[in-house]
């Protein structure tokens, strides 16, 4: 996992981790926020796999 990578690298401090994305990306840093606890920060545009149905019923889907 990239996760694991980042934390091999010296330049790396340790302790701060944001993951971020847009559309299927937003929805994989969230999956990745929620399934790893070195992760400390979390964006996450639009995502994908989110309420899909949302437009709907009038409101922003996916």
């Amino acid at each position: 996992m990239a996760v694991d990578y980042l934390f091999t690298l010296e330049q790396f401090d340790g302790k701060n981790l944001t993951v971020q994305g847009g559309s299927h990306g937003g929805a994989l840093a969230i999956i990745t926020a929620a399934l790893d606890n070195r992760v400390t920060g979390l964006v996450s545009f639009y995502p994908a796999l989110c309420d899909l149905n949302g437009y709907l019923h009038n409101r922003a889907g996916g």
